[in-house]
């Protein structure tokens, strides 16, 4: 069988070929690899001596082609492989093929091993080898690092990089190499402990960043080898300021400072701050000074140690919140910070058109206690700011209008707005409702009606939005959105069955916010800086404070598991409006079914029937149209499909209950009241 098939190659090769070889130039003593070559051109053996096609020996043909004359006249041997025999096989006696070899392979029962089989031609001398390969019954090396890079190394001060390893190979074959032009960067190897240490000299180049490769090996070529490299990248003497301290509290202590971002020699960083130290470094180095306080003149002053830093000064904000602080800093020529002439400046980072401080002695507030012996600061009216004398003709939101169904717009999107749909302020016809004493606006009182596009971002519409469907205003579900305090929040469509399961206890309500942190987020919105719309976390408080009080006005009792996401979201929260409202609903234009509980006054929250404004009816369910409603925007996504885009909302009739739900439209859902809560911690 060998015979046969040995003789088609050798006549399919003869087709292609004819002449003889005529021998002594230059070029074909330099092309021999070109010339000879074997077929099958992988000599390969398994771990028992069989080839992969289970033959007990590999045969394979040689063939010498220099540039299309046959020569016919060669030699092999086997090159430090003594675990495999060579014979030879004669071919046909065309001339075209002198003989073949036939490879014969002892069994291998430790690792891979090569080999050589060398083709000499004997007229010039020249040879060409071709690998042996054997699998080994033992498996081949391998080798694990810890990381393999980039590693990044600073250039002053670079601390040392410890790399770990593991390998199925004696520890005694591990070797590590830097690359011979990479003297900067040194591998210390500890094949015991199983660490390679990388230390870097200082790079003093303002300019050029220097890179290396470790190489790791495990294993030897003779057995099985393994090889891994590791790339290292020490940056260049550019000045880094890295920001952290009490006043910083999302990065309060060194091992958690940020990188601020850098343009030239000016540094930037948008990030909540408090009173408290804010220490500025040039260096990753724990130990590593001098360091540089921030002073309240807006300069630098220099730390030079441990204990320097500990009674560094404090900044004093007035008020805790977002800012975006810009550090430019002076340097000498040694690169070096010269703090007195350096400068830093803080800038507040708040919605567009919110309420100014200046507004908030127009707003009476009061501290609620919540379930953790804490306290929140709630607004005890509902907002009313319209954005000041200087906005255009549409205001923020809208003052409270009597009736029902004043009219609105059937269309899916207006092109135009209808004067007879607005109030006087935004430039339409309809009058607001006055207070007893004529000149005053209930909405100066009570609140006023938001759209939630302009409660989020500030953008004024007159409590109407431009459209039935609208997204939700911050981004769509995957949005990360900064809160007021600093946090990331992740959007997502929250529904009441996604938090009806949480049991109702302090580990259910944990459990919930640890896994919807969009319950907990202080979206400040329109409300003044330092404050935020009040979310559900804040809702779930009150209903705990409320309980707290009905303990002693008992007429209509609230029990304390209500205040938990569970409960909230599975029912009505029982009786809890009785205790919100204002004496006002039981004014004669309300409806005289309206339940206020005996200590509602006490409780002092003044929830008021604003009622709202919806896209297609206009105002609806306001103080004097006979079916009164409260209705206040919770900044969370709700519902939100191809035909609904939903928030939350807390809302009341005129029963005892208040209701929590996720359906309140975006769009078509337009205006609303807006509760303000001055912002706290909680990370």
């Amino acid at each position: 069988m060998r015979k046969t098939i040995m003789g088609l190659l050798a006549t399919a090769v003869a087709a292609m070929f004819t002449g003889c070889y005529e021998s002594g130039t230059d070029a074909d003593i330099q092309a021999t690899a070109a010339r000879v070559s074997i077929s099958p051109a992988a000599i390969s053996f398994n771990a028992d001596g069989r080839t992969s096609d289970g033959a007990a020996f590999g045969t394979y043909i040689v063939t010498i082609n220099p540039y299309g004359k046959m020569y016919t006249g060669w030699d092999a041997a086997l090159v430090g492989t003594d675990w495999a025999t060579l014979d030879y096989h004669t071919a046909s006696p065309d001339g075209v093929v002198e003989k073949a070899l036939r490879i014969t392979c002892a069994a291998n029962t430790h690792y891979k091993r090569t080999g050589t089989l060398r083709i000499t031609l004997p007229k010039t001398g020249e040879t060409a080898d071709f690998t042996i390969t054997q699998t080994g019954l033992k498996p081949d090396a391998t080798l694990d690092l810890s990381t393999e890079g980039p590693v990044e190394m600073m250039a002053i001060d670079p601390a040392e990089v410890t790399v770990t390893f593991e390998t199925n190979m004696p520890v005694s074959t591990v070797t590590a190499q830097v690359g011979k032009e990479d003297d900067w960067l040194t591998c210390t190897l500890d094949r015991d402990a199983g660490t390679l240490v990388l230390a870097a000299s200082e790079n003093l180049s303002p300019t050029d960043t220097r890179e290396a490769t470790v190489t790791v090996t495990a294993g030897t070529e003779d057995t099985s080898l393994a090889t891994r490299e590791i790339k290292v990248r020490q940056l260049a003497n550019v000045t880094y300021l890295f920001i952290f301290g009490s006043g910083v509290p999302h990065h309060a202590d060194f091992d958690n400072a940020a990188q601020m971002d850098k343009n030239d020699l000016v540094f930037g960083l948008k990030q909540y701050f408090r009173s408290g130290k804010v220490i500025l470094s040039t260096s990753r180095t724990p130990d590593s000074y001098p360091r540089y306080a921030l002073t309240s003149d807006g300069k630098l002053t220099a730390l030079a140690d441990a204990a320097a830093e500990a009674s560094a000064p404090e900044l004093a904000f007035d008020i805790a919140g977002l800012n975006n602080l810009q550090v430019t800093i002076a340097l000498d020529e040694a690169n070096t910070v010269v703090p007195e002439n350096s400068t830093a400046a803080f800038t507040r980072i708040s919605t567009l058109n919110s309420m100014p401080e200046s507004e908030l002695a127009n707003y009476p507030t009061k501290e609620y206690a919540t379930r953790d012996g804490k306290t929140k600061t709630w607004m005890t009216t509902g907002l009313h700011w319209n954005g000041g004398a200087s906005m255009g003709t549409y205001k923020l939101g809208s003052g409270l209008v009597g009736g029902s169904k004043t009219g609105g717009y059937d269309e899916a999107e207006y092109t135009m707005r209808n004067p007879a749909f607005d109030t006087e302020e935004n430039g339409g016809t309809i009058k607001e409702l006055m207070m007893p004493d004529g000149v005053t606006t209930r909405a100066s009182v009570y609140g006023r009606l938001y759209s939630s596009y302009e409660t989020l971002t500030g953008d004024p519409a007159g409590a109407l939005s431009s459209a039935l469907l609208m997204s939700f205003p911050l981004g769509g579900a995957g949005t990360v959105v900064i809160d007021a305090v600093g946090n990331a929040v992740t959007l997502e469509p929250l529904l009441k069955n996604d938090l009806k399961g949480y049991a109702a206890t302090a580990d259910g309500d944990a459990q919930a916010e640890a896994e919807h942190p969009s319950l907990t987020m202080q979206l400040q919105g329109i409300c003044p800086y330092g404050w935020h719309i009040a979310n559900m976390s804040d809702w779930r408080d009150l209903l705990y404070a409320v309980s707290e009080s009905s303990k002693t006005y008992t007429d209509y009792p609230v029990a304390a598991s209500l205040a938990s996401y569970g409960a909230m979201t599975s029912a009505n929260s029982t009786n809890v409006a009785a205790h919100l409202r204002c004496k006002e609903w039981l004014d004669a234009e309300f409806n005289p079914a309206t339940v206020i509980s005996n200590g509602a006054e006490a409780f002092g929250f003044n929830l008021y029937p604003q009622g709202w404004r919806l896209y297609k009816s206009g105002y609806d369910y306001s103080a004097n149209s006979g079916n009164v409603r409260f209705y206040c925007l919770v900044p969370m996504m709700g519902q939100t499909t191809a035909s609904k885009k939903a928030l939350w909302r807390a809302y009341c009739t005129t029963s005892a209950d208040l209701v929590f739900d996720d359906g309140f439209d975006i769009g078509n859902g337009s205006g609303a009241a807006v509760r303000c809560v001055k912002n706290y911690e909680n990370f």
